[in-house]
């Protein structure tokens, strides 16, 4: 008789059991090592050990370090322990980083880091929710980020939120700056092991649903159909690990103002590369 002592033990013998070689409990723990001595590396260990998660994560950061100047303020919604941010900072891949997440002891975990590090004249991070930002216009002005990420932070909003939420991502962004988003895709686009994806997919929902989060799978065209709305211009859209990831455009200000007509006449088709 097999004795667990508690939940994540208990999900990480069935995922050994199954063969899926994946140590669940770094998830849902998390690690608090901070900036270690590799990008790539100190990264993915603090995401857990899901090459899938890892994936996607590292698919939507190279959104922001392809471009081969340095990013001048990124803004991310859902920052969690503020890995990411403290990361592309540290590495000198982002000028300022500003962090907004719901979850009061992340933030502060997150602020611990940064000071720790000695960055926190150059990365914060905000305790509020990311659909109304009025309270914190002071910290996360208008129209102040030249990048907004949001990497698997939709899933958890309430869906009367969604639209909220893309809302004031975009509110935050500069004319002209870019927004990229990862969202969980159902397992059957995931590569690999049609089976196993099954399975890691159920018992990452149950984990969530445990601990009472929100679990709302965001379709690609249902937020390609919100973002356009909001008049984002989707420039790239990809498949990558457990996620859909799109990188966005917001117009120009004389571009906010042409006629719908040449919007629809100026778009281009979306490409599903890798």
């Amino acid at each position: 008789m097999i004795i667990v002592s508690s939940f994540s033990e208990a999900v990480r013998y069935l995922m050994e059991k199954v063969g899926l070689g994946f140590d669940l409990s770094k998830v849902i723990n998390g690690l608090q090592t901070g900036v270690s001595e590799t990008f790539w590396d100190g990264l993915g260990n603090r995401m857990g050990s899901s090459e899938k998660i890892r994936q996607g994560y590292k698919a939507s950061i190279e959104m922001i370090t392809e471009n081969p100047h340095e990013v001048g303020t990124l803004v991310e919604f859902g920052s969690a322990k503020g890995y990411v941010p403290i990361q592309l900072v540290s590495e000198g891949r982002v000028s300022k980083a500003i962090g907004i997440d719901y979850n009061k002891e992340a933030v502060e975990e997150a602020t611990r880091l940064a000071e720790r590090d000695g960055l926190q004249d150059r990365v914060s991070f905000v305790y509020c929710d990311g659909t109304n930002l009025d309270s914190v216009r002071g910290i996360v002005p208008e129209a102040s980020a030249d990048v907004v990420r949001a990497h698997g932070y939709l899933e958890y909003l309430p869906k009367d939120k969604l639209d909220d939420g893309i809302a004031e991502m975009i509110r935050t962004l500069k004319p002209g700056g870019q927004l990229i988003v990862g969202t969980t895709a159902p397992p059957e686009y995931w590569e690999g092991n049609p089976i196993k994806n099954k399975i890691e997919c159920t018992m990452f929902d149950k984990l969530r649903g445990l601990y009472g989060l929100y679990q709302n799978r965001v379709g690609r065209d249902e937020l390609i159909k919100i973002l356009e709305k909001h008049g984002v211009e989707i420039k790239r859209g990809t498949t990558k690990g457990a996620y859909w990831i799109l990188k966005g455009v917001k117009p120009l200000e004389a571009e906010l103002e042409e006629p719908l007509e040449v919007k629809v006449l100026r778009k281009t088709p979306v490409s599903d590369t890798a």
